[in-house]
């Protein structure tokens, strides 16, 4: 403050704004992820048989098929996933169909300190992933039609070994992913909310994120909101979850504390959780609050 009393800002008062950083998740990926990645590790390694499900948006199936041997991708398989799409996006247009990752990278694309059994697990997700093949309808911005794509993400990748665990890696990125994102057929999310939670809280906004997106480009962002059956949500977003049959333990020991952080971190202003009209599970209704609305119009 100067003499006369006016207040000076100097570069200790002013904050510099927070570096927004941005992950493309290719579109096609978006609609299978969430059977192809289940959120629970203990249930995860059980499901070893085909998944198949009918994406209610699109009226094709989808089959999952995961490796007896690794059973379902689950959380720290999504991790590695995310980190994919992560440095495909930092890499832009052209999109190269390999990807380059040293250990430290990876140990901080996946929020892990390196020691102990890192590079180990690594390893497991890596093959895990390969080894999980996708059946799907495969969308191209320029054709009407899909065609039936049958891939895995990494389709291939090599490693630079170093005593137990890796020094590097290079993942293969499918033609189809590639040719995808390089023809901008992606939805823009803000990392920020991503990067360092849980991957049920980064799955609901990646979810909630698109469906709010695609509402308010209909009509007035205020009057957005969806309604999901919780027990879809748990089937086609979140891998197979159980499904509880009481609110109190779908809050306290299951969603809550993820909807919660969303509230807290202004992305939703509320949730509820009501039983259905039919009385024969529950929805789950979601309205964006102001971090949507931030988000919504940066991107």
């Amino acid at each position: 403050m100067s003499d006369t009393g006016e207040t000076f800002l100097t570069s200790n008062t002013v904050q510099a704004p927070e570096k927004i950083e941005r992950l493309f998740m290719e579109n096609n990926l978006l609609r299978i992820m969430g059977y192809l990645f289940c959120h629970d590790p203990r249930a995860a390694v059980k499901h070893t048989e085909p998944i198949t499900g009918i994406d209610k948006v699109l009226k094709k199936q989808i089959s999952i098929e995961p490796n007896p041997n690794y059973g379902q991708p689950g959380p720290a398989d999504f991790k590695i996933f995310l980190a994919i799409l992560k440095k495909l996006s930092d890499y832009g247009r052209p999109v190269p169909n390999k990807v380059y990752f040293s250990q430290i990278e990876l140990a901080r694309l996946t929020d892990r300190s390196w020691g102990g059994r890192t590079g180990k697990d690594f390893i497991h997700s890596l093959y895990t992933l390969a080894h999980t093949r996708i059946t799907m309808p495969f969308y191209r911005p320029e054709k009407e039609e899909p065609f039936i794509a049958n891939f895995s993400i990494p389709s291939e990748f090599g490693i630079q070994p170093k005593g137990s665990g890796i020094e590097s890696c290079e993942i293969t990125i499918p033609e189809y992913v590639q040719r995808s994102l390089d023809d901008r057929f992606f939805s823009c999310l803000n990392y920020n909310r991503i990067r360092g939670v849980p991957t049920i809280q980064a799955t609901l906004y990646i979810r909630l994120f698109h469906h709010f997106s695609n509402l308010a480009e209909n009509g007035t962002q205020n009057s957005v909101q969806v309604r999901k059956r919780y027990d879809d949500i748990c089937k086609s977003w979140l891998g197979g979850l159980i499904v509880h049959t009481h609110k109190s333990k779908i809050m306290n020991a299951q969603l809550g504390m993820h909807l919660n952080a969303l509230v807290a971190d202004k992305f939703l202003r509320s949730f509820s959780i009501d039983r259905n009209a039919a009385d024969d599970g529950f929805n789950i209704t979601f309205i964006p609050g102001s971090g949507f609305r931030d988000d919504y119009n940066r991107f």
